[in-house]
């Protein structure tokens, strides 16, 4: 059961990872609304394995951080349809979302795998609890950037 269990999160786990870097990648200076599509699909992909992951490990990490990074690319997909050329304002918003991607990436591995394992990585059935501190910070942050940005849009409208 242990290694079913830790099989199935190890998958989800390289899955969200793996997304994540992908987005991580794509250039900052190349936004645009297919872009963002693009970047839109691998977080509905992440969200869904995120769920899991914080079902099964009991955290709550990896779905706000999903759905925030969402809201980003939502905000920035309403940007591009006013105007398709992106503003300097929508650069940084989202040259930032890019940054907190690869911020998160190896805090990933840290709160969900045994570190130094001979035999390869290995999924941690109780995250490291000093790692989840650090990640709380930036999905704090994240949230917090969001949220602003959620407020922009309504005070514009």
């Amino acid at each position: 059961m242990k290694s079913g269990l830790q099989g199935m999160l190890g998958s989800a786990i390289y899955q969200i990872w793996s997304n994540y870097d992908e987005i991580a990648k794509y250039p900052p200076e190349e936004i645009s609304v297919e872009r963002l599509n693009q970047i839109n699909e691998k977080l509905i992909s992440v969200s869904a394995y995120s769920y899991l992951v914080d079902q099964k490990e009991g955290t709550n990490l990896m779905v706000p951080l999903a759905n925030d990074l969402r809201a980003i690319t939502e905000y920035l997909n309403k940007q591009l349809h006013l105007n398709p050329s992106p503003t300097p304002d929508d650069q940084e918003v989202y040259r930032y979302m890019l940054e907190v991607i690869s911020e998160i990436l190896p805090q990933i591995g840290s709160v969900y795998y045994i570190p130094d394992q001979i035999e390869g990585p290995t999924v941690a059935l109780k995250p490291n609890r000093t790692a989840v501190k650090k990640m709380v910070v930036s999905r704090d942050r994240l949230k917090a950037y969001a949220s602003q940005l959620k407020s922009k849009t309504a005070a514009a409208a």
